[in-house]
């Protein structure tokens, strides 16, 4: 049996039961509502990228307007730090005698300098001396390459030889440094800082009179000093000789000076 439309059965609506429209301004309002949320979300997005990018820029002009914090940039480069520590082991190898404590110094300098990355790693790592295998075993291969005796002794020319390794080590490292402090104190520059707070001194000046008197002590001794930038201890630290001196016009002669002249003996840049 059919019911009439509107009858309910049990209290169940017989079929959907559709309720009046909303309202012109209740469409209106929740429009609105809708456009406000979406215009929320853009402003919202947009003060988060704003907020990005003024940090980006005041992390950048911190870092660029703050010597420190690019000192410490630049101190922490691998090639800073590498030829920082084989210019150390140079100094002491310059600065070493003879006799078994001195020669076994030389070694170590000498290991250190060939391997500064080594060196460097293992200093984070906070590795002390007796645990380095790396160290041990580079010692050893510097003995039996330049022939130390039984007694811990090398040769004058194995000491010799030793200390020429060590600078050419250091002046192919040199270049690579001197490249990264000119383009860190180009950038202090640019920036209105003051370039000596950001690179400070030049690495070797702080061994420039060791190393000069090492060369005055090879040339008084015979050895023949090249006038290059590897060939010397001078030019392995700086890259420079010492300077040659003025000619001046010879003295005239006298009772003190029967040679007629002065000669003068110097190094070239």
């Amino acid at each position: 049996m059919s019911l009439p439309p509107g009858f309910v059965l049990d209290g169940a609506p017989a079929g959907p039961v559709y309720g009046p429209p909303p309202s012109r301004s209740k469409q209106r309002a929740e429009v609105r509502a809708d456009r406000d949320q979406q215009l929320q979300e853009q402003t919202t997005a947009s003060n988060l990228g704003d907020t990005a990018h003024d940090n980006a820029t005041a992390d950048r002009n911190n870092r660029l307007g703050n010597p420190q914090s690019l000192r410490k940039e630049f101190l922490a480069l691998p090639e800073v730090k590498t030829y920082s520590t084989a210019a150390q082991q140079l100094a002491q190898a310059l600065n070493t005698g003879a006799g078994p404590q001195a020669d076994l110094a030389l070694t170590y300098s000498f290991a250190k300098a060939m391997d500064p990355e080594s060196v460097v790693r293992e200093s984070e790592q906070n590795m002390v001396t007796g645990s380095q295998p790396w160290l041990q075993s580079a010692v050893e291969a510097a003995k039996k390459q330049f022939g130390m005796d039984g007694a811990g002794n090398y040769t004058p020319e194995a000491r010799a030889a030793l200390r020429q390794q060590i600078i050419r080590s250091v002046a192919s490292r040199r270049p690579l440094y001197e490249l990264s402090r000119r383009n860190f104190a180009e950038n202090a520059q640019r920036n209105g800082i003051d370039p000596t707070e950001v690179t400070g001194p030049h690495v070797g000046e702080a061994y420039r009179q060791q190393a000069r008197r090492y060369d005055e002590g090879r040339r008084a001794a015979g050895a023949r000093v090249v006038p290059s930038n590897a060939g010397t201890g001078l030019g392995g630290m700086v890259g420079g000789m010492l300077k040659t001196q003025p000619k001046t016009a010879p003295a005239p002669k006298s009772a003190n000076n029967r040679a007629g002249g002065i000669k003068f003996l110097g190094w070239e840049d």
